[in-house]
């Protein structure tokens, strides 16, 4: 298939320029396009939302992904290759894990395109990307971003995703016969050049956590657990990065909320997106971060964390007991175990990674602060680990 250029904004994205990715004619009378969809900040693309309809009476409703017109977004998107991660997940990685597991297929999105254009020395561009995708909002779909809350159901569902998803790249890293980091040269977070600006964007939040904290009258005893873990920020993002190795596996990376879409008709089930971290760490950092993200303040606790936890295990367990494989696991101890250190400690890194998406309910974002200190003891860990080197 030939490729037609990479739209550089929004305005490229045409009737022409459809038709051609769609093989077919879309008609210019039935075209609608809506730009500016996302409200906020810090978003890793741009995104169109097309309606149209091609001369044969054929009915489409589009997301188009592009990269960021956002200066700043779109140098961190392109120098850690975000967009090429995703557009390579809907490429290759989809069908590999559908094979194994059909069930996904219910959870994920369809594609229509996906493409990366090289270099434009004339554009003075590294490259462009594009991500066609299925706009599910005219079917009842919608996001729920951090002022909102989950249902238990819908929950459950993103829950019942992630150990079904683990499970499947397990298997077929045990197919491939290789680390899927290898056979996959795009994930992140796996290159040994050093921090990734993932980790040193988690490292500049130290100091913002600490004022944040301190504006909304924290207690002292949360304050200064990260003011003591502040100036050893380097080893303890070197020693998260180090214990994600072990029991690695396909990880979504940025499993939250406003990465889901809901549906409250119950036959549709819950759809995850935005791939652009997908990485190659220790489960227990997707499963981390989406339940201390996702239950409601009032419940955050340890035991509806660990209740929420046991609910991820046991249809993991589920799902290798239907597969009759032998996966090489952890019993529910050790997983606990690893959970609320490693774990933990990586949820840590992700929230202190950027404010913007989290400033919708700064309160909820204080008070998950205060639990990763006063019931997961996350400085009392990372510490004693400093100490060890």
């Amino acid at each position: 298939m030939e490729h037609p250029p990479v739209p550089l904004s929004s305005e490229g994205v045409t009737p022409s320029w459809l038709s051609q990715l769609l093989r077919t004619k879309i008609s210019t009378h039935d075209f609608q396009k809506e730009t500016n969809i996302q409200s906020g900040s810090g978003f890793l693309s741009s995104m169109v939302r097309v309606t149209c309809k091609s001369e044969d009476g054929q009915n489409f409703n589009l997301i188009v992904k592009l990269l960021p017109e956002d200066s700043t977004m779109l140098e961190l998107t392109v120098s850690e290759e975000f967009d090429k991660t995703e557009v390579n997940f809907y490429k290759q990685v989809v069908t590999d894990l559908v094979n194994i597991l059909p069930d996904l297929n219910q959870y994920l999105c369809h594609s229509y395109y996906e493409h990366v254009q090289h270099a434009d020395e004339e554009k003075h561009l590294k490259y462009t990307s594009v991500l066609v995708m299925e706009d599910l909002k005219p079917r009842g779909y919608y996001t729920i971003n951090f002022a909102g809350e989950e249902s238990k159901q819908q929950f459950e569902q993103v829950l019942e995703f992630m150990a079904k998803f683990h499970f499947a790249g397990m298997v077929l890293e045990t197919k491939k016969n290789a680390k899927l980091c290898q056979v996959y040269n795009f994930l992140q977070g796996v290159s040994d050049s050093g921090p990734s600006m993932f980790y040193e964007m988690s490292k500049a939040g130290f100091v913002e956590i600490i004022q944040l904290l301190s504006d909304h009258a924290s207690p002292p005893p949360v304050i200064e657990a990260y003011r003591k873990m502040a100036p050893h920020s380097d080893t303890i993002i070197k020693k998260v990065q180090e214990a994600s190795k072990e029991f690695a596996c396909l990880i979504h990376g940025d499993l939250w909320s406003n990465n889901c879409l809901f549906n409250d008709d119950p036959q549709f089930h819950t759809k995850i997106i935005d791939w652009q971290l997908l990485g190659y760490k220790d489960p227990n950092y997707d499963v981390a971060v989406t339940i201390v993200s996702s239950i409601p303040v009032k419940q955050l606790t340890k035991e509806k964390v660990t209740e929420s936890l046991k609910h991820y295990y046991e249809t993991f367990l589920a799902e290798c007991a239907k597969s009759g494989g032998n996966l090489r696991t952890r019993d529910w101890d050790q997983f606990c175990k690893f959970f609320y250190t490693w774990g933990m400690s990586y949820t840590m890194l992700w929230f202190l990674m950027a404010s913007d998406p989290f400033s919708l309910n700064v309160p909820r974002l204080v008070k998950i602060y205060e639990f990763l200190i006063l019931e997961a003891n996350v400085h009392e860990f990372l510490l004693s680990q400093v100490e060890e080197v």
